[in-house]
């Protein structure tokens, strides 16, 4: 039965003609490794407001939530300027070498700022690491930031803050030496890892089916250098194994549903395009799937 899906999969790929299948599908939103939305922080140059000790409601998860962000103070966002709260604004006043009262006004709100455009790393660890080398070390960790050279950017804080909730790392959003050490340890792994990728081309692909989420890998000068990292919208029942990149094509049917920029993992189960399941293969965005269908023939896909 295998053999004759793999025949007419070849068959319909070549001259386009329209397959039905009653394969069960999976389909699911997923997120994995992607870096969560945070909501905006409004404590900028132009805060005019005084918030101290006592005082309750969403200005004050701001200022805990900017804290956070800018200082790593740690403080929990619960909307209640508490005796941790004031401790933190107070340790920010020493730093900045205002008035130690507490009380987060103006002067401390543009302190803050200027304080955070100029502190990307724990400055009590003495380490200033480029920032740019930090976040691509994360990248290759396969989180979606952006490497900008910003290590207080909200996407390149909340994936930080994801690294140290899995390790066990006191949650601040802030780069230091136990960080580092962490990121260089679990690429060290990876790279262990990628030794064992064989593939006939200068790409491999890797398809976590647990996670549903695919990883493009290219070599250079003997490295594999992870290029791609994106989601499957919809996962069938594709066994776990080593495949090789088929055939390929822009437009097909199948089961009545128009499919694009399609590229065959084995049999009928392909990596496709469409607005929705067609019963069978991996569903991924437009651009991704278009992405892939310029990947070498018989580069190796492998599932786990």
């Amino acid at each position: 039965m295998k053999n004759r899906n793999q025949v007419m999969i070849v068959l319909s790929l070549a001259m386009g003609i329209t397959l039905s299948s009653t394969r069960q599908v999976h389909a699911q939103n997923l997120s994995v490794k992607t870096v969560k939305a945070q909501n905006q922080i409004i404590i900028d140059k132009n805060f005019s407001k005084v918030v101290k000790f006592g005082d309750r409601g969403d200005i004050v998860k701001q200022i805990q939530k900017a804290l956070n962000l800018y200082i790593g103070a740690g403080l929990a966002e619960d909307e209640i300027y508490g005796e941790g709260t004031k401790e933190a604004v107070q340790n920010l006043q020493k730093k900045l070498h205002i008035t130690e009262d507490g009380i987060f006004g103006p002067a401390t709100a543009k302190g803050l700022l200027t304080y955070g455009s100029k502190s990307s790393v724990d400055e009590n660890d003495g380490f200033t690491p480029v920032a740019k080398d930090i976040q691509n070390q994360i990248i290759d960790l396969g989180y979606n930031i952006k490497a900008n050279g910003d290590l207080n950017s909200i996407d390149t804080v909340e994936a930080v803050k994801e690294i140290q909730e899995e390790n066990n790392i006191k949650i601040t959003g802030k780069v230091d030496k136990v960080f580092i050490n962490k990121i260089q340890e679990k690429i060290k792994i990876q790279s262990e890892e990628m030794k064992n990728f064989k593939s006939d081309t200068n790409y491999y692909i890797l398809v976590n089916s647990s996670d549903h989420v695919c990883i493009i890998y290219e070599r250079t000068q003997h490295l594999w250098k992870q290029i791609r990292t994106f989601n499957i919208m919809s996962y069938s029942n594709l066994e776990k194994g080593t495949y090789k990149v088929g055939i390929k094509g822009e437009k097909l049917s199948l089961n009545y549903i128009d499919v694009s920029y399609f590229t065959q993992i084995n049999g009928l189960d392909i990596f496709y395009y469409a607005k929705e399941n067609v019963g069978f293969g991996l569903r991924i965005s437009k651009e991704d799937a278009e992405f892939i269908n310029k990947i070498p023939t018989k580069t190796t896909i492998k599932v786990f």
